[in-house]
Formats: C-alpha cells, sequence, structure tokens
C-alpha cells in the first residue's frame, strides 16, 4: 500500500494545505486548501506538487486585468482597456508605430503571439524591392544549353514551356 503524504502548513503558490479529504481523483488525494484571498479550495496533490495550480483562481484573474497602459509589445503600445471582453479577457486599445489603433487581446500580447498591427507581415514596397530581369526567348535557350542558373526564374518569367523551348532549338538548329 503506498505512503500517504502529509502536506499540512505547506504553500504552494498563493495556497496552503488545510486537510486531505479523503477523496481520490486522479489517482491522487485531494487536499482543501486555503488560498491568500481567503477563499478555499480543493486541489489534487499532483497538481499542487507540480506547480499547476498555484491559488484558488484569483491569480488567473489579476493577470488578466492586469494594467498594461503605456506597455510596449513589439510595435504595439498599448494605450487603455477597450469595453470589448471575450471569455473574461481584457482588449486594449493599441497604437502600432505606423499608425494604425487596434483592439488586441492583453494575453496574447503579454505571450509575444502579437507585436504588431499586421504592418509586419505585409510585403516590402515594390519600390524597396531589387527589379528582376526579363529574358528574352533565345536567352533562355542559350542558358539551356550553357547550362547557366538563371534558367529557372527565365522560364517563369516568360512562362516558357517545354513544347516552345523545344521550337526554339529547332529553329536555332540545335538538338534538343
Amino acid at each position: 500500500m503506498p505512503r500517504i503524504r502529509d502536506i499540512t502548513g505547506q504553500r504552494f503558490g498563493r495556497l496552503v494545505a488545510v486537510r486531505r479529504t479523503g477523496e481520490i481523483r486522479q489517482r491522487s488525494s485531494v487536499w482543501e486548501c486555503k488560498c491568500d484571498c481567503g477563499k478555499r479550495t480543493f486541489v489534487i496533490l499532483g497538481s499542487l506538487q507540480r506547480g499547476a495550480t498555484k491559488s484558488c483562481g484569483c491569480l488567473h484573474k489579476e493577470l488578466l486585468t492586469k494594467d498594461m497602459t503605456g506597455k510596449r509589445f513589439g510595435k504595439l503600445v498599448a494605450k487603455r482597456p477597450a469595453k470589448k471582453r471575450k471569455f473574461g479577457r481584457v482588449f486594449w486599445k493599441c497604437k502600432c508605430d505606423c499608425g494604425v489603433t487596434k483592439v488586441i487581446d492583453g494575453a496574447t500580447m503579454r505571450r509575444g503571439r502579437v507585436k504588431s498591427c499586421g504592418c509586419s507581415r505585409y510585403p516590402i514596397p515594390k519600390e524597396k524591392t531589387p527589379k528582376r530581369r526579363t529574358f528574352t526567348h533565345d536567352e533562355v535557350v542559350k542558358a539551356l544549353i550553357d547550362n547557366q542558373g538563371f534558367v529557372t526564374h527565365a522560364a517563369k518569367d516568360l512562362g516558357v514551356v517545354y513544347r516552345t523551348l523545344i521550337s526554339h532549338c529547332e529553329r536555332l538548329g540545335i538538338d534538343p
């Protein structure tokens, strides 16, 4: 028979173990614990030992409503809590460095999942990207014959298909 561990009086986060209830859940004993906020809650021993349960739920509520005014998250600066709430989560009105104001879930910003209004996902403007060279059909055929590296880009640019290449080879008098 397994030895029963006595954790009476031990602290686990905000919880202090008061007494063992005698109930067994998930192959672990259930303990009555008192939270620092004053509430009593029942938690399985394994959850306390792993650190999965640290409070009666008050810690989670505090984290959700944590004041983030003026804090920066990537390109976003939290301005104020928005009126929108979903599943108990607080959404924040944020201003991005690009000038866009957007309402974003505070928890996703704290975890680093959202770092901009979406502007960082857009491609670089065309004036900043280098221009690709376009090739004539004869250059493509010559490149195929010479085995030069720009063939695949040239073929994609012109939409050259195998039959067209063969006809050019025949026109130039080269065996395909």
